[in-house]
């Protein structure tokens, strides 16, 4: 902002606009990760954040509207990318190390997020003419994106187990055949029978 000489009420308008245009978007993606292919759909998203993230870090002092066009689209593919992820995320645990998977995977999510401005912050340095460093931010942060679109294509469903949480909706067949046996010996009608068959 010292370098555009923008205000801080400009500055909440530009985060205000990206805001809506990622709530948006979100709203968006969500819905089209339940129709398409979710990896082509992440590597679609994570390609665009790495162009936008370029951008946001070489860009000029110039006016807020592109700054605020800037930053919507790179919060729009950035937060949008997350969204088919999750999905696939999902399914890579089994049912019953769903939930320690998914503990895990924000706690590393968290770490990321920390040790992020870390990094960010020692690339920068302010001096007499201002921050520099930013081009360098772009470019750690498109390499670690590059690094999650490769990995993104090693994710594998976890395969079923003899799990009661993977258990099919059916009864196996030989306790239905026990079911139908002991209805035939106290004179019932076989129901567990007609109810399979259904």
């Amino acid at each position: 902002s010292a370098i555009n000489g923008w205000t801080e009420k400009q500055l909440s308008w530009l985060y205000f606009v990206a805001g809506v245009c990622t709530l948006i978007g979100m709203t968006v993606f969500g819905r089209m990760a339940d129709r398409v292919p979710r990896l082509p759909m992440f590597r679609v998203l994570a390609g665009g954040a790495i162009v936008m993230a370029l951008v946001a870090t070489h860009l000029p002092a110039g006016p807020l509207w592109v700054a605020a066009l800037v930053m919507s689209g790179f919060m729009v593919f950035a937060s949008g990318r997350m969204v088919p992820v999750q999905a696939l995320l999902l399914g890579v645990p089994r049912p019953k190390n769903r939930g320690a998977f998914m503990s895990l995977n924000t706690a590393v999510q968290h770490a990321g997020t920390g040790f992020a401005p870390l990094i960010a912050g020692a690339l920068v340095t302010i001096g007499p003419g201002g921050a520099t460093g930013f081009p360098a931010v772009g470019w750690v942060a498109a390499g670690t994106a590059v690094v999650s679109l490769l990995l993104a294509g090693l994710l594998k469903p976890a395969p079923a187990d003899a799990s009661p949480l993977d258990a099919p909706d059916e009864a196996p067949a030989d306790v239905v055949e026990a079911v139908r046996q002991l209805d035939e010996d106290v004179g019932m009608q076989p129901v567990a029978a007609s109810r399979s068959e259904r």
